[in-house]
């Protein structure tokens, strides 16, 4: 009975921690004070004019988006769901770095590409829980994680409004998010490397068009639910 006392101590202590390191991780990357004022930064601190920020630097970020989306799950069964979420991380904070350090159109530009990279790997977020953790915890980890990550994003807006109505420049918001983003990256280094099931089994490639198994096989299965389809069509028309 001791025995299996002290196991149930050591996996709730592992449990524990890695929670802790989620929320951690989930917490500063969404702790971005400068998101809201990108557009007078861009203005007012590198020169940049409207026409420029709107027509030039911000639309390379929604075309990088969607392409890095369709990406991000075949790098997942390459090389991990930690490597792929590590990866876009960095790049996230690559791209706040690019724009504290860099002036030119170009350079603002190959930042709206990393942030791309950087918001599309987040979708791979929840399936890298769920290989972490048992079945009957992911819902309580994705609920926390979550939850530290809406906080954070409030946090972060309020900060960074008081800091402006405080006449303190944005630079300064800037090194916020990149410090925060900077911690987001050590705490997931910390955490365990996962494959995924794919890479335990066949490769990815192999099983993309097979009508039995895989990719194809689990869209249809998926799109079958009357609830995603309610939630898909909702999803889309608030988007509009």
């Amino acid at each position: 009975m001791m025995k299996l006392g002290n196991l149930c101590t050591v996996r709730d202590s592992k449990l524990v921690w890695l929670l802790c390191m989620l929320v951690l991780f989930s917490l500063f990357k969404a702790f971005e004070p400068i998101e809201p004022y990108l557009v007078p930064y861009l203005v007012h601190e590198k020169s940049f004019t409207n026409l420029q920020v709107t027509t030039k630097i911000f639309p390379i970020s929604i075309y990088s988006t969607l392409a890095f989306t369709f990406l991000v799950a075949p790098a997942c069964d390459k090389f991990s769901y930690w490597a792929t979420l590590l990866a876009g991380t960095f790049a996230l904070w690559i791209t706040f770095a690019i724009l504290r350090f860099e002036q030119g159109l170009f350079q603002m530009q190959i930042m709206q590409v990393t942030y791309g990279f950087g918001v599309s790997s987040t979708v791979i977020f929840p399936a890298y829980i769920f290989s972490l953790v048992a079945e009957d915890e992911f819902q309580k980890f994705t609920s926390i994680t979550q939850a530290s990550h809406l906080g954070a994003y409030f946090l972060a807006s309020e900060l960074g409004e008081l800091l402006v109505s405080k006449r303190f420049p944005y630079a300064l918001l800037l090194d916020i998010t990149l410090i925060s983003v900077g911690i987001s990256c050590i705490a997931l280094y910390l955490l365990p490397w996962v494959w995924s099931n794919n890479q335990r089994k066949n490769p990815f490639v192999l099983n993309v068009c097979s009508k039995d198994q895989g990719l194809w096989c689990a869209v249809k299965e998926t799109w079958r639910s009357n609830n995603l389809q309610l939630l898909s069509f909702w999803g889309s028309s608030a988007s509009l």
